[in-house]
């Protein structure tokens, strides 16, 4: 309960659906649920479980939708389902499973003895069950180990219920038993026993006591779960499940299930006046297991400069009367990107967005925040935005252009490009600043033996790599060992920024790893940005959490200065912004930041200081330092806004 005191105490008390004026889902609640598991859930939608996410789903304004897979391994359905974003809450979880994030217990249900009503010795305490015959529900459950613990081994049937998993009421195993006279009693949770049993002349009774020394609990908490890191949603679920908290009590004892005691909700929700601005984040999973493990590094930063830009800016709101919110999200992929914003946008009301870093998260969220008329702040791919979009990170040719400043003597390039269309317009973008020999590589492509027989069978100054994360570092790697001494190049990105690939570059290929590259920001540089961060989490800040932490910091900043300007328009009229960085300014052309790079170089050898924490943190430091500075580049002297004129604060003027 303190977590949920703290909910209540924080979150934005707004209509639990703003569109419901609509009476229009503008949203999707996506559950994972098994399809053939009553009384929990079916794929006919008639488990408990289902109509408790009908339930929640009404209350917030959302069109439910399923993602169906047999929930026979709990931690397959987390690793293949919703930590990809196939779907975004599973319900029926214990509270406390490891690897989820937690709602509210929205139920608690004893193990229970299950009994014909006629027999003729009633149990009610585990101390009566000596001399009968005895089922028990699953070795190794609480009833199974305080029989053990009694001696009882030799008249126990144990009845493994998902081993008949597929069978017709599969659940029903455990109470089929005592209906048919083949035990005296039976050892059950008490969802499925109770309401198989309720039509059997059976009787349920809690198991007693209740808890077992020294640790037994013969009781479950039931909660639903979630991405870890994936508040915003769970916090509203939470606030859905105590406003429909009696409706909820009363099915599950229309469903017979036994219930112990389980504190309502509502008894620490405390009225708070709406916060004035609402920033939604939205991220990939930051993990460092399967698919998301690239953007690990990149992700990982993001939310934590997230976190600290909000803090500082609920400090600076104290002094200003003017409070902050931020709303997290995790997306894995585009889909759930894409419900994620639609749903802060609908219920949270949000005012602006951050996010972007995911692959193809770009364009749901622009989309999204132009269909809303709100800023989206944008951190990843600069290639598709709209003139909602704001862009943090770095365009392309920004880089490009950054890239020729540093390496202006080389007159014949080798530029190597995916073989696809933004491959194609990568390329035609170097083009205009890197004269040489363009090759396309296709997507599957790993050993990059044509591109290595180019560089020996003809003379090129320097090596220019196009291609994007990891692929990007294998192709260094290769390049490396077969023409240690040419100079090389990548196109920086979130990936190829961060301090983990700085490692594995001098781990594997000193010799290339020690040529100059350009980087959006550097855990070296002397900033209190820096410091704050890595006081608070102990690591470097990568140049993606620079572009978090600069977003939100722009956003709060312009909120608290757009007086009767909309904030979309604020953004793009300045002042000149500070985030770490002094002078950034919008270009009102395309919405990109101007804003000054970072000649970086990679140190051959790193000591590392003070204590073996802060040894850690200064080696990881220590590898990278900022040799030059590249200026900004200086706004158009004429050029139309993009915003749009009929916008309130929009204006269509020179600059």
């Amino acid at each position: 309960m303190p977590r949920l005191t703290l909910l209540f105490a924080t979150l934005v008390l707004l209509p639990l659906f703003i569109s419901a004026q609509a009476n229009q889902p503008s949203w999707e609640l996506r559950v994972c649920a098994d399809p053939a598991n009553m009384p929990f859930s079916s794929i006919d939608g008639n488990g408990f479980n289902n109509r408790i996410a009908s339930m929640i789903a009404a209350e917030l304004g959302a069109e439910l939708s399923y993602e169906w897979v047999p929930f026979t391994d709990i931690s397959t359905v987390r690793q293949h389902y919703l930590m990809t974003g196939k779907c975004d809450l599973m319900f029926g979880l214990d509270d406390g499973a490891p690897g989820f994030l937690h709602s509210l217990t929205y139920f608690r249900s004893p193990y229970v003895f299950v009994q014909h009503k006629a027999s003729l010795q009633r149990v009610e305490t585990l101390d009566d069950l000596t001399g009968q015959e005895i089922a028990v529900q699953d070795s190794g459950t609480p009833p199974h180990v305080a029989l053990v613990n009694r001696g009882l081994t030799g008249n126990i049937a144990v009845i493994d219920v998902y081993g008949h998993y597929g069978n017709e009421d599969w659940q029903a195993q455990i109470v089929n038993v005592v209906t048919r006279g083949e035990v005296d009693v039976a050892l059950a949770w008490g969802p499925a026993a109770g309401y198989f049993a309720a039509n059997n002349e059976l009787t349920v009774s809690p198991i007693r006591p209740e808890i077992e020394p020294p640790f037994l609990i013969m009781v479950r908490s039931i909660t639903i779960g979630f991405r870890p890191g994936d508040h915003s949603l769970r916090d509203r679920v939470d606030l859905a499940l105590a406003e429909r908290w009696d409706e909820i009590s009363a099915l599950l004892r229309e469903y017979h299930v036994p219930l112990a005691n389980n504190p309502d909700p509502r008894a620490t929700m405390q009225p708070i006046r709406e916060q004035q601005l609402r920033i939604g984040v939205i991220l990939p999973v930051a993990t460092d297991q399967g698919s998301a493990a690239e953007l690990y590094p990149a992700a990982l930063s993001a939310r934590q400069a997230a976190e600290l830009a909000g803090a500082k800016a609920a400090l600076q709101a104290q002094a200003t009367d003017q409070e902050v919110i931020m709303y997290f999200a995790v997306a894995p992929d585009t889909t759930a990107a894409e419900r994620a914003v639609n749903r802060l946008i609908s219920t949270e009301g949000i005012h602006g967005i951050v996010g972007g870093l995911g692959e193809g998260h770009t364009d749901v969220l622009a989309k999204a925040a132009m269909q809303a008329d709100i800023p989206f702040m944008n951190i990843g791919d600069t290639r598709s935005t709209n003139e909602n979009t704001f862009n943090i990170a770095p365009s392309p040719d920004q880089y490009l252009r950054a890239i020729r400043s540093v390496y202006p003597a080389p007159e014949k390039w080798l530029v190597i490009s995916e073989d696809s269309q933004a491959g194609a317009e990568l390329a035609a973008m170097a083009s205009h600043y890197f004269p040489g020999t363009y090759e396309m590589v296709a997507g599957d492509t790993r050993i990059f033996t044509r591109q290595f027989e180019l560089l020996r069978n003809e003379h090129y100054d320097a090596v220019l790599v196009l291609l994007s994360g990891n692929r990007q570092l294998e192709f260094m790697t290769q390049l490396g060992l077969a023409h240690p001494n040419i100079h090389a190049v990548g196109l920086p990105d979130h990936v190829t920024q961060t301090r983990t690939a700085y490692e594995y570059l001098r781990e594997t290929v000193p010799e290339l790893a020690h040529g100059l590259r350009i980087a959006l920001w550097d855990a070296s540089l002397p900033s209190s940005v820096n410091e704050e961060y890595s006081a608070r989490f102990g690591i470097p800040l990568e140049p993606a959490g620079w572009a978090t932490y600069a977003a939100v910091t722009i956003l709060n900043d312009a909120f608290l200065a757009a007086n009767s300007q909309d904030l979309t328009a604020r953004l793009m009229n300045g002042p000149a912004w500070e985030a770490g960085k002094s002078g950034l300014e919008y270009d009102p052309c395309s919405g990109q930041l101007f804003q000054e790079f970072y000649v970086v170089q990679l140190a051959e050898t790193v000591a590392g200081r003070g204590s073996p924490e802060r040894l850690r943190l200064s080696h990881r430091t220590d590898m990278a330092e900022v040799i030059d500075v590249i200026a900004p580049e200086e706004a158009p002297n004429n050029c139309q806004v993009r915003l749009g004129p009929n916008k309130p604060g929009h204006t269509t003027s020179e600059v």
